[in-house]
């Protein structure tokens, strides 16, 4: 008993000031991150150093065993324990035990705490001083036990940078609050709890006017319905809503100034939301996805600079027919329901929701925006001014009905993936302005039967309706619905594109030039009636997912002159059975060959060097797996990953030892 009592007096010294003082957070349903641990002086080390650590107090502290004891100067302490298992440090015995001292604080109405985990072996401590709130039973038990005086707790006035917990009217949840710099505004930080129906946020919390929702406040808060945002709010930071799957309506109030990035980012369910005026800045994918959105309307105080920024704040919202600007706006202007900057030149957004099957760019438009017309299912042609210099990122992406394009432009850029999964698109005619194209701008699009170009075109050519470079010697995209079972390659190809023949569902057979040397990502995606290949030699890069989901793949041939297969190069080719890897590889990318699991036997060549994690993965057939080399050379010279074979029956054996 002298030691444990000899222990608790240890523990009940003051706080000590500077470094060794940690205040505890006030609310025992957050998550606390200590910086540091103090040791305890005497007979009791932590058995181990524990470095940063992450602590959980539960409600079920105000139920905690409770015990008081009585220091010498005759001030009292309550001991509060719980059974809790909240991080591992490897003992789970002593982990489990969980145990708070309170005492009377230096000001009336407050104690000190010291957290002690880890039981009595584990005697490492955090001091803390001036314990502000704590549930309801905590507060009883510190009066019954005369830690504090039965007048109960002091109102406090919070510093700069403190943050503290109140509850909000209507909901069991508690908020937790953050004080700015200054000192004289308070931020939503995060809820305390899941938040259900509606939520009216307070205007001022402990004579603190509340003046921002910080980021991923409410984060995927499933059941929240509707929210009241007082004129106190100047800012909503991104993600603050992201994720609110029921929320329904947003009532804004004239004050807010900005909207973050991806504040309400698939709020499926957001029907209405008024932007007051004074509002100054959307950012980038502010509401995203919230597909019951039908029409908004843009304050004239929106700010003037970096209009593209707008691009794709609404994209994703399929119900959306039209977008309106208030009378004055100078930084936007509509037409139709059609989103553009306040000189014309940029399309910002086309409404999801538009109905109209065949739209006309207007003439003067320069620049098409990332995602302007993306998820339109409407939509069957799009009709391109003369002077279209750029196509953003995805701008006609999931356009489902879009069935013919014409890219017109004196000198037109393509931003990537811009048809990407159109599934309709059958035709693409290409004119001379049109300088910067690749395979990925047709990603997806499985019905494509025909791609045209103009004559006059100084970058690119076709022949026979596939894409190449103006020099012939880059194979850029070949037409998935091509009638074509059996291609030859031309000669004096010595490139084939990023997901040049993507979807070729049809292709039985392709040859290959001798003058091949390189192919590209996801080249031979999902080209799924594809039979047998033979690389010729020559070939030296073979790209990530080459011929990733070849599932019709059976037999294969590589060169020697290729070094590297890479990441993914044949995964998920279920129907191999046979490939020859020649003299010359030196390295098998992680998930190379995983899901071949119709491969039975693999010869690893003599020159191979190193094996990354997994690249075998799930080949549930492989019986034979034999390197062309001695074990010793294999020791010597070969780095494999400890997990190249995870989910498969084999193991490797060497030239002298089957």
């Amino acid at each position: 008993m002298g030691y444990l009592t000899r222990l608790i007096g240890k523990l009940l010294e003051p706080a000590d000031d500077g470094s060794a003082e940690q205040r505890l957070k006030n609310d025992f349903g957050e998550r606390i991150h200590f910086s540091y641990y103090r040791k305890i002086n005497g007979n009791f080390q932590p058995d181990t150093f524990l470095g940063t650590k992450q602590a959980e107090y539960p409600d079920a502290w105000a139920g905690a065993d409770a015990a008081q004891y009585v220091r010498a100067d005759g001030s009292k302490a309550l001991r509060l324990t719980l059974d809790i298992p909240t991080f591992d440090s490897g003992d789970r015995e002593s982990d489990s035990w969980h145990t708070l001292y309170l005492m009377q604080g230096k000001k009336r109405g407050c104690v000190d705490g010291i957290y002690c985990t880890g039981g009595y072996r584990l005697a490492c401590a955090v001091y803390c001083t001036t314990l502000k709130e704590a549930p309801e039973g905590i507060w009883r038990l510190l009066r019954e036990n005369g830690v504090l005086p039965s007048g109960g707790q002091q109102k406090h006035r919070h510093r700069p940078g403190e943050k503290f917990c109140a509850a909000v009217s209507g909901q069991k949840a508690r908020l937790w609050f953050t004080v700015d710099e200054s000192g004289g505004f308070v931020s939503v930080d995060q809820a305390d709890g899941e938040i259900k129906g509606e939520l009216t946020l307070p205007e001022t919390v402990d004579g603190f006017p509340v003046s921002c929702i910080g980021a991923s406040a409410f984060w995927n808060q499933k059941e929240l319905v509707r929210v009241r945002i007082p004129g106190t709010v100047r800012s909503i930071k991104e993600r603050a809503f992201f994720g609110c799957c029921s929320l329904q309506e947003v009532a804004l109030e004239e004050g807010l100034r900005s909207i973050g990035g991806d504040a309400f980012y698939n709020c499926e369910r957001l029907e209405q939301i008024a932007l007051p005026e004074g509002l100054e800045e959307i950012s980038y994918r502010a509401f995203r996805g919230c597909r019951c959105l039908t029409v908004v309307r843009l304050p004239k105080s929106l700010g003037t600079s970096n209009s593209g920024r707008y691009s794709e704040v609404f994209s994703g919202c399929t119900s959306l027919e039209r977008i309106e600007t208030a009378e004055g706006c100078a930084a936007f202007r509509t037409d139709a329901g059609v989103l553009f900057s306040a000189d014309g030149k940029r399309l910002l957004q086309y409404p999801a929701g538009k109905k109209e099957q065949v739209y006309t760019v207007p003439e003067g438009v320069e620049y098409i925006e990332n995602e302007a017309f993306s998820e339109n299912a409407y939509l069957h042609r799009a009709e391109l001014p003369e002077g279209l210099c750029a196509i953003g990122k995805r701008a006609f992406g999931d356009c489902t009905h879009l069935e013919e394009v014409d890219l017109r432009g004196k000198q037109l850029c393509l931003g990537g993936e811009v048809f990407e999964d159109c599934g309709t698109l059958r035709r693409v005619h290409i004119s001379a302005g049109v300088y910067a194209l690749g395979a990925d701008d047709l990603a997806g699009c499985v019905n494509l039967e025909e791609i045209s170009v103009d004559p006059e075109n100084p970058y690119f050519m076709e022949d026979g309706g596939v894409l190449f470079s103006r020099d012939a010697k880059t194979l850029i995209a070949f037409p998935p619905k091509s009638n074509a079972k059996v291609y030859q390659i031309p000669e004096g190809v010595t490139c084939i594109g990023k997901e040049a023949f993507a979807g070729c569902k049809g292709l039985v057979r392709i040859y290959f030039p001798k003058s091949l040397e390189t192919i590209g990502e996801r080249a031979f995606l999902e080209c799924l009636s594809l039979r047998e290949l033979e690389l010729p030699e020559g070939v030296k890069t073979m790209e990530e997912g080459a011929f990733l989901e070849c599932r019709g793949l059976i037999r294969a041939g590589l060169p020697g002159s290729l070094k590297k297969i890479s990441w993914h190069g044949f995964a998920g080719c279920s129907s191999l059975q046979e490939i020859t890897l020649s003299e010359g590889l030196r390295y098998i990318g992680a998930f190379a060959f995983s899901g071949c699991c119709s491969l039975e036997r693999l010869m690893l060549p003599g020159t191979i060097r190193y094996i990354e994690e997994a690249a075998f993965h799930e080949c549930s057939s492989l019986r034979l797996l034999q390197y062309q080399g001695t074990e010793e050379q294999w020791q010597k010279n070969v780095d494999a990953d400890d997990d190249m074979l995870a989910c498969c029956p084999v193991r490797v054996t060497c030239r002298d030892r089957t």
